[in-house]
Formats: structure tokens, C-alpha cells, sequence
């Protein structure tokens, strides 16, 4: 998920369509993880697996997003100012990351202990052996550690952060060649390739997403899709107004193939070499439907659906930090006071998902207003943007 999910408003800067996009990515990933049986009626319980099933793909659009705003911003200030602050860049990424992130990982080990204090013999003991299990989620390297289960969901976000740490780095040293962004983007993507059919062969029967999913090494590419879109958008804009007639056919291909890899590569068989074969559909899929909804569509007035997409795209760090544990604990508070309950088939699986989808949402956009908003505000007082 992207933890560049969203800025305070400030106008003309803000692009609906890429908050439409979020919220579509946000939408796809809390379906994927919504904790009730699909099963309601037999004619369409086949189109609500499908569903469900496409969800894994929102985090690879989230990448994408990713790469393009945050590489989009790397770039246009090296443009603007000849220069790069790397140590601006570092506090302006930890004012938009840690403090969304702290309060959510300071919660659950509250909540944890809590929990486990009798279990472990004492606070003391439950606070060791959650700190035993959590410290490599406080060192954003969760992705790498199996121990860090319980936040599963959070594996995306160490994968970003690294990502961050990189990237100005990686981009100094090609922006010193005219081709530099695209040759280093095809650099890492082959890397990437070529380490996840390694990793496949080294774990042949493994189902362990720790090893064969999570790290950073095996995903970087998303995220350099988005840089590389960028890059060419700011270089040669003329290639973007080429393709601009054709904005609608590039949008229904982009969307064609998240459902193909979605269903090719559904959550239960990532594991399987084909993953490994097809896995850069769903990453040009999600590049594609960014070209041709961002930069592509006509400057019109979003409809009234497409404004509650772009509402919901702007807390969706918080409501991807959120969902994971808070929201369905909370969903399920609520859904049994509503005599709903997860196991049930049928209407009661509608309604129950309903309610978790709309405390997910709505949790989520509280802690964004209570924790990242002031915090993003700060950020801009101390550190304000040079673009």
C-alpha cells in the first residue's frame, strides 16, 4: 500500500483521478481481506469469488501510485533547483510514514499485551515476548520477518520504505545518462524477475509468503514502474499526447488484464511458478490504468461515484494501517450487536461485509484526520516542498 496515500488539500495540486485510484486500491485490498464466507446465491457466488480474488492486486497498484508521486517529486525538484536534498526528502518521507505508523504499532502492542498479560505470567512477560515477536515491525523490516504475522498486512509498507531509502540515491546515478531512469528500471525489473524464480527454486514446495511474496528484493519493480512513468511524462511529454486518443482503449486493456492476472493468479496460487511467469501483468496493468486515467482523461468534474472514490483514495494509508486487526475486531463488535456474525452464509454475509467495510473506512479516515493530517501539516511548516 502506498503511504504516499494522500497530502493535505492545496488545490489545483491535488489530482482527482490519482485519488480515484487509490480508493479503487484501498476497495480492492479490504475486499481481499474482508472476513466472511462468499457465499449467497449460487448464480453469483462464482462472480463474488472473482471479486474477492482480484483484490490482492491493489497492492500492486498502490506501488505503482507510489513510485510515480514519490519519484514525481525527486524529479521535479532536481528540475526546478538543479539539486536534490536528500536529508529533506528523508524528514519529509518520516513526518509522512512514522507517525500513521507508531500509533497503529504502539495500539496493537497495547492491545497485544493486554490480551496475553495473564497467558505470559505479567505485563512484563507479555511485553518481552511481544517485543520478541514485533521489534523488526519498529525497524520497518517486518517484511523479512516471519515472527511479525500479527501484522501481516503491514509487510507493503517495509517494502516502501526501503524503497524511499534508495531512491534518491538510484536516481542521481541515472540521471546522469540521458536513458539513465528507463536502463535502470530495466535493470531492476530483470533483477526482480530473475530473484523470484530463484527464490522459487530455492523454496520448491514452499507456501510461505515471507519467503516467496513480501521481500523487497523480489518487489521493487512495482515501484520503479511508477518512477519510470514519471520520468517519461516530465522528459517527453509528447509520447503521453500520443496516446491520449486512445486513453479509453488503454484504460479498458489496463483493467482486461488486472482481471486475467487476478484470475490466473488468484491469492491461493501465487505461490506457483506461473506466478513467477505472469508476474509483471498485473504491474504494467496497474502502470497502464495510471497513464490513462492520471494523465490521459479529460479535465471534466468527477461524477458523484468517482468523488466518493477520490474521498476514500485520500485516508487510505490510514485506512490500510487500520483495517488489518482494529477493523475487523471492531466489525465484529458491531456485527454481533446486529445479530450478524461472520460465519453466516447468505444475506447475513452482504450485510456483515457492508459493516466491516464501512468501519474500516470510517475508522481509517478518523485516525487520518486525528494523526496524519496535523502531522503532514507540520511537516509542510518545517519542511515545505521546493516544487
Amino acid at each position: 500500500m502506498s503511504p504516499e496515500a494522500q497530502r493535505p488539500p492545496r488545490g489545483p495540486r491535488r489530482v482527482v483521478a490519482l485519488d480515484v485510484l487509490r480508493g479503487v486500491a484501498i476497495l480492492l485490498v479490504l475486499v481481499h481481506h474482508m472476513p466472511v464466507p462468499w457465499v449467497v446465491l449460487p448464480s453469483i457466488d462464482p462472480v463474488l469469488q472473482f471479486v474477492r480474488s482480484t483484490g490482492w492486486v491493489g497492492v500492486d497498484l498502490f506501488f505503482v501510485l507510489s513510485g510515480f508521486l514519490v519519484g514525481g517529486l525527486v524529479l521535479r525538484e532536481i528540475a526546478l533547483t538543479g539539486g536534490f536534498s536528500r536529508g529533506r526528502f528523508y524528514l519529509r518521507r518520516l513526518f509522512r510514514i512514522w507517525p500513521a505508523y507508531l500509533v497503529h504499532l504502539v495500539a496493537f502492542v497495547a492491545v497485544s499485551v493486554a490480551l496475553e498479560r495473564q497467558a505470559a505470567g505479567g505485563l512484563g512477560a507479555a511485553l518481552r515476548a511481544s517485543f520478541a515477536r514485533l521489534w523488526p515491525a519498529f525497524l520497518h523490516i517486518q517484511n523479512y520477518f516471519e515472527s511479525t504475522s500479527a501484522l501481516g498486512w503491514m509487510w507493503s509498507l517495509g517494502v516502501e520504505e526501503h524503497f524511499y531509502l534508495v531512491l534518491p540515491v538510484g536516481l542521481a546515478l541515472a540521471l546522469r545518462r540521458r536513458a539513465g531512469v528507463p536502463l535502470l528500471f530495466l535493470a531492476i525489473a530483470s533483477c526482480c524477475t530473475l530473484a523470484r524464480v530463484l527464490t522459487r527454486i530455492a523454496h520448491p514446495t514452499s507456501t510461505n509468503a515471507y519467503d516467496l511474496i513480501f521481500p523487497t528484493h523480489l518487489r521493487l519493480d512495482s515501484l520503479l514502474a511508477g518512477v519510470l512513468l514519471v520520468h517519461l511524462s516530465l522528459r517527453e511529454p509528447a509520447w503521453l499526447e500520443r496516446l491520449r486518443p486512445h486513453r479509453k482503449l488503454l484504460a479498458a486493456f489496463a483493467v482486461v488484464a488486472l482481471l486475467v492476472s487476478a484470475h490466473l493468479l488468484p491469492a491461493e496460487t501465487t505461490f506457483h511458478p506461473l506466478a513467477y511467469a505472469l508476474s509483471f501483468v498485473p504491474l504494467y496493468a496497474a502502470s497502464f490504468l495510471l497513464v490513462a486515467s492520471a494523465h490521459l482523461a479529460p479535465d471534466t468534474a468527477p461524477g458523484l461515484a468517482l468523488r466518493g472514490l477520490a474521498t476514500i483514495g485520500q485516508s487510505s494509508y490510514s485506512i490500510y494501517i487500520w483495517h488489518g486487526f482494529f477493523g475487523p475486531a471492531l466489525a465484529n463488535r458491531l456485527g454481533q450487536g446486529l445479530g450478524l456474525r461472520t460465519t453466516e452464509p447468505g444475506l447475513h454475509a452482504v450485510a456483515y461485509g457492508g459493516v466491516y467495510l464501512v468501519v474500516c473506512i470510517g475508522l481509517g479516515a478518523v485516525m487520518h484526520r486525528l494523526v496524519e493530517y496535523p502531522a503532514l501539516n507540520l511537516r509542510d511548516r518545517l519542511f515545505p516542498r521546493r516544487e
